[in-house]
């Protein structure tokens, strides 16, 4: 499936979800951003309801949940933003606009790797330093990556 047939089935794939959204954001007279958070943190229904409804989601969704989807869902939920642009203001959907930052914030949450188990370390080290460690790694038929890796763990084990 092509990106631009993903794209257009969002809409689709969502609104079962952002209808139950808007229900409860109407429930509980949730009309923007700024008043979900107090309503989230201060109102134990709404917190309980609120964590439901992501876990169905997830469940619906494979158990996975985005923070694209997260941003679409709550955007669509709570309707428009106008947005500064050269000196005017464009009205702009906020699933657009949440949509797009969730997209932008998770895929670099995703590249530096903030999430994962296993953290990204970078050094400089000297040219004659760096060929011995890619000479060992080269006889034990391993990246210069995985060879540092080794090294580092067997030396914070001591």
């Amino acid at each position: 499936m092509s990106t631009l047939e993903e794209i257009s089935e969002i809409p689709e794939k969502y609104r079962k979800h952002k209808d139950a959204l808007t229900l409860m954001f109407k429930e509980y007279d949730v009309a923007s951003i700024k008043s979900l958070i107090p309503m989230y943190r201060n109102n134990p229904s709404f917190k309980a309801e609120w964590k439901g409804f992501w876990i169905n989601v997830s469940k619906q969704e494979g158990g996975k949940l985005s923070l694209t989807t997260f941003g679409i869902l709550i955007g669509a939920s709570l309707g428009g933003v106008g947005v500064a642009a050269m000196g005017g203001a464009i009205g702009m959907p906020l699933a657009f606009v949440l949509g797009l930052g969730g997209f932008f914030g998770g895929s670099t949450i995703d590249s530096r790797r903030f999430l994962s188990a296993d953290k990204k370390l970078s050094t400089r080290v000297s040219e004659s330093c760096y060929k011995t460690i890619e000479s060992k790694a080269a006889e034990l038929d391993i990246s210069v990556s995985e060879y540092v890796k080794i090294l580092l763990e067997a030396e914070t084990e001591k």
